[in-house]
């Protein structure tokens, strides 16, 4: 008996030593699925991939396997991508990464694996993204960008999934190195055909345990906890990987939704003309032939409603109009846009329907901006319907936007019974007392503001100058708190209340008044922040101005204090450059026998930052660096072919181009940086146009460095290196001319 024993050790010593390799014969399958879960950051995900492999050749130099992605399950939250191709029209397109997944799935291709589990290429992809570009219409730099991206999914997954064996044959204890990866590898247990093994990487924090079965010469089983450390934030991941032999069932994939869904995006070009534009007669000869067979289908409704939407016929908004108007709320919850849109003409019209597409709404940032646009409803008017509509939000406690509509709620209660007396002092008492959850969430600080007014006007001064006083010291806070995201907004309003402070005590007070004024000018606007639809509100809402710069100029002027005004001179002009005329006027009225051009260039543009340096690469692969345009005021111009207001815009700026090419504006130089885009796409669109502009690929650096919160922006760089950003809507190009006439190229 011991002898027996002794001689199947052996064998099995001897099977495992032997078949350090991939044993699968020809014709065989198995499938390998694996699972990813993202944790420990606040937008999780997971994967998960079941891949059919069926041996189709083999020799002593490799092994070709039939590759086929038979499932796929992925969910990001921080990317909005979601794909389960057991319910493939659940999909989200939110996110391009849907079509690496959708490009291969039921698809063969080649993998092409040396007997060792190395993998050394694929083969048929080229293949499989040309028939999804061609299906699916694909813009020329999406199909580019999707080889790309499918190989760098492909290649590393497909690498995990199959174990590498090093060159000496491994047995109980063995130990050895990866040359390529760095990671130490131990056989710890010996199960049979099995060998328990685990890995550790430098590169990785974590570790990695692997079941190598050594008849087959693959991974029956694989797990590891490993975290890693991008841009600052730590990710873990859990992942695990498990063989079955054999041929998997897989789920009926719909094809023809996927390709209407992908269709519908806008990476294909499939209902766009030539121009970029959408194709009228294509797009209502597809809806034709498809709304019966996806009448109930949401996605196929949203993209409808997208297209139509970008329509430039003479009715082109009347037919999105009712278009919209006739499509169920429930095809649009994905689509805060559409349902945004449908909210805007329900409010006024029905409060019932339009509480329903609140429920929709209010999971999405675009909530916030329709809210803005609902209050200003009440400013001028009392339409009976909004009312009714505000009465439901206030009742509802299911989606808990008491937070963000209370202020609103106060301020229009206490405009309604402008009668009554008490309803003013309670909405008075509702603001002395508001938390700051909702003064920041519900614009409190503009409603407290509104408030006051209603106070001064009924004569409850008492009142008024403490709301006036709590509100002010509210916002000194909220201004200075480097967390609160809409601090420099809410500056804006704190210029606003010292300059209600200034009026209230400027008959009583005049020194008092002035150091008021002071600080009503010293925090108006100048930081570059992006506007929103806050923002833009709250003039229209209190009679706010952008700036009390002017006013306090003036009062200084008429106190004697010149020097002061003219460093406030220097701050308004950088503030606005398109007022630089305006204040060329005052200051030759106020200032007789000095030069203007001598104050802009040594107060102004001394103050302008120093413009970061940059190395772009232009369309044609040249370089271009700032210091290219030493000596010249160079104006950069960041856009894409993406953003709507650029491609609106573009024309006006191939005009200046022209203009710079035929002398116009001697010692000036445009540069176009295209950001977030494609070479191609932008070379097709240049082309398309006949545009002559001069771009660079931007990346993500440029545009922080030099602070791009939105598109487009010019940035004017002064032949000095110094660079002052145009504000947004202005006439730069008047602003260009009258710069380098005050400070000239070299």
């Amino acid at each position: 008996m011991k002898k027996l024993l002794f001689t199947l050790l052996c064998l099995l010593t001897l099977t495992q030593l032997q078949a350090q390799q991939i044993a699968i014969k020809n014709g065989d399958e198995f499938a390998i699925t694996f699972h990813t879960t993202e944790t420990g950051i606040k937008l999780p995900g997971y994967d998960a991939y079941t891949f059919q492999f069926k041996m189709l050749d083999r020799n002593a130099a490799e092994c070709k396997l039939q590759c086929t992605l038979l499932k796929v399950k992925q969910w990001h939250k921080g990317y909005g991508t979601q794909i389960n191709s057991d319910s493939i029209r659940n999909t989200s397109m939110n996110n391009s990464a849907v079509l690496i997944p959708f490009s291969i799935l039921q698809k063969n291709f080649t993998v092409i694996v040396s007997p060792k589990g190395r993998v050394i290429r694929l083969e048929g992809i080229d293949e499989l993204i040309t028939q999804a570009a061609q299906a699916w219409h694909l813009k020329a730099e999406i199909q580019q960008y999707q080889k790309a991206s499918l190989e760098a999914f492909l290649l590393p997954t497909l690498k995990r999934m199959f174990f590498e064996l090093p060159g000496q044959k491994i047995a109980y204890q063995s130990s050895w190195v990866n040359n390529e990866t760095k990671a130490d590898y131990q056989v710890t247990a010996v199960r049979g055909a099995l060998l328990d093994i685990i890995t550790t990487s430098p590169n990785v924090a974590g570790e990695e345990f692997y079941t190598f079965n050594t008849v087959t010469g693959l991974l029956e089983y694989a797990r590891s906890t490993y975290s890693l450390t991008q841009a600052g934030v730590s990710r873990q991941y859990n992942y695990n990987q498990s063989i079955s032999y054999g041929k998997s069932t897989a789920p009926t994939i719909d094809t023809a939704w996927i390709n209407m869904a992908v269709q519908f995006s806008h990476w294909s070009d499939a209902f766009n003309t030539k121009s970029m534009r959408v194709d009228s007669a294509k797009a209502f000869g597809y809806f034709n032939g498809h709304d019966a067979i996806y009448k109930n289908d949401a996605h196929y409704n949203a993209g409808k409603l997208s297209l139509v939407q970008h329509l430039e016929t003479e009715n082109a908004d009347m037919t999105y109009s009712d278009l919209l108007t006739k499509t169920p709320n429930r095809f649009l919850k994905d689509n805060p846009i559409h349902l945004s849109n449908k909210l805007q003409q329900m409010w006024s019209i029905n409060a019932d329907s339009a509480f329903n597409l609140v429920r929709y709404l209010n999971k999405y940032p675009d909530f916030n901006d329709w809210l803005q646009l609902y209050a200003r409803d009440f400013i001028d008017g009392d339409n009976a319907v909004s009312k009714q509509l505000l009465t439901l939000l206030n009742a509802d406690k299911s989606m808990n936007l008491q937070p963000q509509i209370n202020a609103l709620s106060v301020w229009v209660n206490a405009k309604s019974n402008i009668d009554k007396p008490q309803v003013l002092l309670n909405s008075y008492n509702s603001f002395m007392h508001m938390n700051d959850v909702y003064m920041k969430s519900g614009n409190g600080a503009r409603y407290a503001l509104l408030i006051y007014k209603m106070l001064v006007d009924a004569k409850q001064d008492k009142e008024a100058d403490n709301l006036l006083l709590k509100t002010t010291q509210n916002l000194e806070r909220y201004a200075v708190d480097t967390l609160n995201e809409l601090r420099f907004a809410d500056e804006n309003i704190l210029s606003y209340a010292y300059y209600l402070n200034y009026q209230s005590v400027n008959k009583t007070d005049s020194i008092k008044a002035l150091q008021y004024l002071a600080k009503a000018a010293q925090h108006s606007s100048v930081k570059k922040y992006r506007a929103t639809l806050s923002s833009l509100s709250d003039p229209l809402f209190l009679g706010s101005k952008k700036s009390y710069r002017e006013e306090y100029i003036d009062k200084l002027f008429a106190h004697g204090d010149k020097e002061t005004a003219l460093k406030l001179f220097a701050d308004h002009i950088n503030a606005d450059p398109s007022k630089l005329q305006d204040m060329e006027n005052i200051y030759q009225a106020k200032f007789e026998g000095r030069n203007f051009k001598d104050f802009f260039r040594g107060s102004v543009m001394n103050a302008w930052p120093d413009a970061p340096d940059f190395t772009l690469t232009g369309l044609n692969g040249e370089k271009r660096t700032l210091a290219d345009y030493k000596g010249k005021w160079l104006v950069l111009d960041f856009w894409g072919t993406w953003c709507a207001p650029c491609r609106k815009e573009m024309p006006k700026v191939n005009e200046f181009n022209n203009d710079l090419l035929q002398g116009k504006y001697a010692g000036v130089t445009l540069l176009g940086i295209a950001c977030n885009d494609n070479a191609i796409a932008v070379k097709k669109y240049l082309n398309e146009n006949n545009f002559g502009i001069t771009v660079a690929m931007g990346d993500s650096k440029i545009s922080g460095n030099y602070r791009i919160k939105e598109y487009p922006s010019k940035i004017l760089i002064a032949p000095n290196g110094k660079m002052i950003e145009t504000p947004s809507g202005s006439d730069w190009q008047d602003v260009i001319k009258m710069m380098k006439e005050l400070y000239g190229a070299n």
